[in-house]
């Protein structure tokens, strides 16, 4: 999903306290406010790049360490697709900064950690931001923390790493 003016102004009221402030962080963030138009992509449609050299990763829908191009049509984000757009970011000339925009419940265990190790490193390279729209919960919580600065909208679900789950035994009873 690409994150232009237009699309964010229609929405100003859920992600910031009025109009200038959206309009001054469009303006940190390359982003047009004239045409609206989005940024080019890569073919998985998780990496874009601004003229500003700011790189922007989609994490929307719930994790997995990989997955077929089906499951990826049904929403579907994979940690290897990420970890390989962020390597390619990293490795971009005239990278400053990386935002990712995450709307996920969370998801597999499988390939969490070294998804970690990878946001963390690459916020050693370029300033690191999340923007939460919608939920961020369990795996995308941890995913995001290495982040420097994350912002959520008003009605956003953030948190939760991991979950409690008790277990009544019934062998007595039996």
């Amino acid at each position: 999903m690409s994150q232009t003016f237009n699309y964010l102004a229609a929405r100003h009221e859920v992600w910031c306290a009025d109009f200038n402030a959206l309009a001054a962080w469009s303006s940190c963030h390359d982003i047009s406010c004239a045409t609206g138009q989005p940024s080019p992509r890569k073919a998985d449609g998780i990496l874009s790049l601004n003229s500003a050299g700011v790189a922007t990763f989609n994490v929307i829908g719930p994790l997995v360490k990989s997955a077929l191009p089906s499951e990826k049509q049904m929403g579907i984000c994979c940690y290897s697709d990420l970890c390989s757009a962020l390597e390619e970011a990293v490795a971009t000339p005239g990278l400053k900064g990386i935002c990712l925009y995450v709307d996920s419940p969370g998801g597999s265990f499988a390939g969490l950690p070294e998804a970690v190790d990878m946001v963390e490193a690459a916020a050693k390279s370029a300033r690191t931001e999340a923007v939460v729209d919608g939920m961020a919960a369990s795996a995308a919580n941890w995913l995001i923390a290495p982040c420097a600065k994350i912002t959520a909208s008003k009605s956003a679900q953030v948190g939760s790493i991991g979950c409690i789950l008790t277990h009544t035994s019934v062998a007595r009873a039996l």
